[in-house]
């Protein structure tokens, strides 16, 4: 949204902030009303969405110059245009998988109305999506679906571990003596790794839809269906991908337990017991670590050498 930038220029060196003049009551009024307009959401009527001028405030309208070519009302449909064309553009291309499941033109009115109900309030674009789980579980009808919710799940995962930061990883080598030195303490997880329990073949689907690319016609009959499966998955940032990896249960326990913050000993002592099969457990836990360290998903103690 536009942000109010009047009386912030500095002023005379050593002047005092406070004492700046404030913006002119007249102008943050313009800006309000020039906002809201831009802001003003589409009517999604076929064949395709439209925006509606009529809805602009009468004070925006009267602070725009006509043009040779166009009225005050298209000079600021452009702009209007222009501001959800890209919001929706991001949107779509951050929930590739939930754009497939519901098709563009069921998708952007969902987009429009999440954005409506939380707004843009960071100069980011990045932050855009950081609601839409809330959103979706508020939800009613055909948009509160558990298969919609469980894939913006899995989007908004694959966003979050994109941008997420990659700290100095646990060394490789570190593992077989893991249980003893974290036997009282947790596992320090990087922050581009989630856990996700499928219901369907989302992450397939996912897969599906990314390569598609697909932003032409919305043919729903061409598209894909989910089919219910259940897995486990660790998704985590790889180099400059997100990827997922599918995981046992008894993985999936052992890596819930360590990440809700259970100390390691204790977690593994859990799904021990859960396993009925301590010894082979034994031998399989090495293994596991091997792999989970080379892949990174590990952080180093802060104080770890």
């Amino acid at each position: 949204m536009l942000e109010d930038q009047a009386g912030r220029r500095g002023g005379a060196a050593g002047g005092d902030p406070a004492s700046e003049p404030a913006a002119p009551v007249a102008l943050k009024k313009m800006q309000r009303a020039f906002a809201a307009a831009i802001a003003e959401p589409f009517t999604f009527r076929p064949p395709e969405p439209r925006p509606r001028p009529e809805r602009y405030p009468c004070s925006a309208l009267r602070a725009i110059a006509p043009s040779a070519r166009h009225s005050p009302a298209l000079r600021l449909m452009i702009y209007n245009q222009q501001y959800w064309f890209r919001l929706l553009t991001v949107m779509q291309q951050e929930f590739p998988l939930l754009r497939q499941l519901l098709g563009i033109t069921a998708f952007n009115p969902l987009a429009m109305a999440y954005l409506q109900r939380y707004p843009s309030r960071s100069t980011s674009l990045r932050n855009l999506s950081d609601h839409i789980r809330e959103f979706l579980q508020k939800r009613r009808g055909s948009w509160g679906r558990t298969l919609l919710r469980e894939a913006a799940l899995l989007d908004w995962i694959h966003i979050q571990a994109f941008d997420a930061a990659i700290l100095p990883a646990l060394k490789p080598g570190a593992e077989p003596a893991v249980a003893e030195a974290l036997a009282s303490r947790p596992l320090r997880f990087q922050p581009h790794f989630f856990l996700f329990e499928e219901h369907w073949n989302l992450v397939e689907q996912r897969g599906i839809a990314v390569a598609r690319k697909d932003d032409a016609e919305d043919d729903e009959d061409d598209l894909p269906r989910p089919r219910r499966r259940h897995r486990l998955w660790a998704v985590a940032r790889h180099g400059q991908r997100v990827e997922s990896f599918e995981l046992k249960p008894l993985q999936h326990a052992l890596l819930s337990r360590l990440r809700a913050g259970r100390p390691f000993a204790q977690a593994v002592a859990d799904i021990a017991a859960r396993a009925g099969a301590s010894r082979r457990l034994g031998r399989e836990l090495h293994d596991w670590f091997a792999v989970w360290s080379a892949r990174e998903w590990f952080a180093a103690a802060p104080n770890h050498d």
